[in-house]
């Protein structure tokens, strides 16, 4: 066999050495690229986090300020209904009101004569209670209902 130089040998192993140097260097660079990848992955997914936060904030914040809206109109028009109720309520009350009070006198003044057969005292009350009706009735003057009995 041929020998073949040192020189040549020593070449090729130096050449050898620095290939697995460089190799070593590559593995140590690639594995801090992956470090700083991983850091960026783990910073973006962060930032898009709070990302879908704000806008479901944003989101969750308009719904509850659309809904506080209708829940204010629906609670407004409850409100006139109620007060549209309240007057024909009213209405009614004051419409029917002589027509209790004439009622009411009507069996006052026939209780009171059924009960005493005094013919003056009959007379006395019976004016007193015409008196009254006319007077509710008319709205000439607008007293109390003891005022008016006792009259």
């Amino acid at each position: 066999m041929e020998e073949k130089n040192p020189s040549y040998v020593e070449g090729i192993l130096n050449t050898l050495s620095d290939l697995e140097k460089k190799s070593e260097t590559l593995s140590l660079e690639v594995e801090e690229m992956k470090k700083q990848l991983i850091s960026i992955s783990y910073d973006e997914i962060e930032s898009i986090k709070n990302q879908v936060i704000n806008t479901a904030n944003k989101e969750a914040q308009i719904i509850i300020e659309t809904s506080k809206q209708e829940a204010e109109k629906e609670s407004q028009r409850i409100s006139e209904e109620c007060a549209n109720e309240l007057s024909i309520i009213s209405k009614n009350i004051d419409s029917s009101f002589n027509k209790a009070v004439e009622m009411v006198v009507q069996k006052i003044k026939s209780d009171f004569i059924l009960a005493n057969n005094n013919s003056n005292a009959n007379s006395s009350i019976v004016k007193k209670t015409e008196n009254l009706q006319n007077t509710i009735i008319s709205g000439t003057t607008k007293r109390s209902k003891k005022e008016d009995l006792s009259s």
